[in-house]
């Protein structure tokens, strides 16, 4: 009898267990996804907690879907609208290490014992992060082995702990939902690895390609900033949650781990 995704948002998960197949945890799931995107607002769950002090936001571009190589790493420091971007990203060729280790010593200078924010990170961001500081400046190992991290993605997926505005869990998506709005069009992370690659082939030659860079550093910028909207949202959603709240006592640097992935 449910016959727009509003009527489901307005029934209880009680009600939709009357219908055949459904026990309480899928009406509840059911009902929790058709509220999220119907309102667009994320719906939290009781018992999740947010890491305390000011998030940094991160997000890096690699040289592919699996890369091995982090080129490029965006930063935000502040909230989704004002906050200050900063793009550390590899200059040359035969530089792979600067723009990492430029990144780690604002990470423990200015922004020494903030959290670190990536949507999907245990899935991508933080382990070729890791395996780049190991490979280029294993000296900042440690540093980054020590850091609290914090993936929203993993928080409402994985662990189950608010449910997304969007049929789609990716970031673009949930952003969006939540009224963000990209500065950049016609590009992603593969269109993105492409202009790199082109250019890493061309190191031998003295007219080697260059891309735009501008325009690259430009959308892993409004990546940052999607995630912040997405954890500014999350945020107030669990600030008002029974049972939720912000947790300033955590010391744990990781949600799970990454076997959780496998």
């Amino acid at each position: 009898g449910f016959t727009s995704r509003n009527a489901i948002a307005e029934t209880t998960p009680n009600a939709l267990t009357n219908i055949s197949g459904f026990g309480d945890k899928t009406a509840s799931t059911v009902h929790s996804s058709a509220a999220a995107i119907a309102k667009g607002e994320i719906v939290p769950h009781d018992g999740g907690t947010l890491p305390g002090g000011d998030p940094v936001f991160i997000d890096i571009e690699t040289n592919g879907l699996k890369g091995d190589i982090a080129w490029l790493v965006g930063v935000l420091d502040g909230d989704s609208r004002d906050g200050h971007y900063l793009s550390f990203r590899q200059q040359a060729h035969d530089e792979p290490a600067e723009h990492l280790n430029a990144f780690m010593s604002w990470l423990t200078g200015p922004a020494d014992g903030r959290p670190v924010v990536a949507w999907n990170g245990y899935g991508f961001d933080f382990p070729i992060i890791k395996q780049q500081l190991e490979t280029h400046v294993p000296k900042w190992t440690d540093s980054w082995d020590d850091r609290y991290q914090f993936d929203p993605f993993y928080y409402a997926t994985n662990q189950g702990y608010a449910t997304l505005p969007a049929r789609s869990n990716r970031l673009e998506p949930v952003a969006t939902a939540l009224d963000w709005e990209p500065t950049t069009t016609g590009l992603d992370g593969a269109a993105a690895a492409a202009e790199y690659n082109a250019w890493r082939q061309t190191a031998d030659r003295p007219d080697g390609y260059q891309p735009d860079w501008d325009r690259l550093e430009a959308y892993c910028e409004d990546d940052v900033r999607a995630l912040a909207t997405i954890y500014e949202a999350l945020e107030d959603a669990t600030r008002h949650a029974p049972g939720a709240g912000n947790d300033t006592s955590q010391t744990d640097t990781t949600q799970g781990s990454l076997s959780d992935f496998s």
